[in-house]
């Protein structure tokens, strides 16, 4: 007998199919799980049951994103995703460079950042053979972790140049590389003010996740002409409540969990104990899923669970 089958067959045992996921750009709707006649949860489509998510990702490693997009995050409570190059780094500040430091790498992921895999070169992996595009990979990460002590699990493609080869080996050890994103800056994706806010709010209208690929904010390529508009940019996304606003290796690893998410629950003695299963490597795919519990169509009750561990909720 297991765990379920100990309780009375009066109560409901539940297993659900795979539950919906907005890509970037689509709409779509949340399917809810009836527990009996007026109890009814769904696993939340995004992270705290937000509307939509989005990651905000800084591509190379320049001091420029550690004096001005570091200070502009912390300073907002915010956290970003950042795709360094290990060949352009330097052991040491240079005053007429714009080089990241080894040092400021650290201090970077000391402070929660994530610090993702741009490989070493910044090479366009389509154009080399695939051995030599592993070892691209490889390198860059061992670097990184020899500079923060955490192995990279995502990658941006250079050039965000891919194909199904190089997607394969990428995703090998990761929980995701970057396969969509929205050029933000302006010496030479031209964005406006009103660009940037729009982008923002069609991601609420749609439900989806967006990922924004930034570069310079003050200097070097594709940054703000005015850089104010990059901090109003921040500001209003931080202000709007219903705004995931996740590093790219968390919102990937949730939305490909509550895509392959099955769920085994019972309700009894005003309880739900169950267990979600996601069938992925939890090594890589651990972050916490949102369960949103109802009662009679009113949310009662929003619970973080771990995947594919037992879980008990008090209704």
């Amino acid at each position: 007998m297991n765990k379920f089958e100990k309780y009375s067959m009066s109560f409901i045992l539940l297993i659900c199919g795979v539950l919906y996921s907005c890509s970037d750009g689509t709409t779509c709707e949340t399917r809810f799980i009836p527990l009996n006649d007026s109890i009814q949860l769904y696993i939340a489509r995004y992270y705290h049951d937000k509307q939509a998510a989005i990651s905000l990702t800084f591509d190379d490693g320049t001091n420029d994103q550690y004096v001005h997009a570091v200070s502009a995050l912390d300073a907002r409570n915010m956290k970003g995703t950042f795709f360094i190059t290990g060949s352009i780094l330097s052991e040491k500040h240079l005053s007429d460079s714009n080089r990241l430091t080894y040092k400021q790498v650290k201090e970077m992921a000391e402070k929660g950042y994530e610090i993702g895999n741009h490989t070493f070169h910044h090479t366009d992996l389509t154009s080399i053979p695939l051995d030599s595009a592993r070892k691209e990979i490889d390198l860059n990460d061992s670097l990184i972790y020899l500079l923060t002590g955490v192995a990279p699990i995502t990658l941006a493609f250079p050039y965000n140049a891919r194909n199904a080869e190089v997607e394969k080996i990428a995703l090998q050890h990761k929980t995701a590389v970057r396969m969509h994103e929205k050029a933000l800056g302006q010496s030479d994706s031209h964005t406006t003010r009103e660009d940037a806010i729009r982008w923002v709010d069609d991601i609420i209208k749609n439900k989806s996740w967006g990922v924004a690929m930034l570069h310079g904010i003050e200097t070097g390529y594709d940054h703000w002409i005015n850089p104010e508009d990059f901090y109003k940019l921040l500001d209003y996304i931080n202000a709007r409540p219903e705004i995931w606003v996740g590093m790219f290796k968390d919102v990937a690893a949730y939305t490909n969990e509550e895509k392959n998410a099955t769920e085994e629950a019972v309700y009894s003695e005003n309880k739900i104990r169950g267990i979600i299963r996601t069938r992925l490597d939890t090594a890589l795919f651990n972050h916490p899923l949102t369960i949103v519990i109802q009662v009679s169509g009113k949310q009662v009750r929003m619970v973080d669970v771990m995947p594919d561990k037992m879980f008990e909720v008090d209704i």
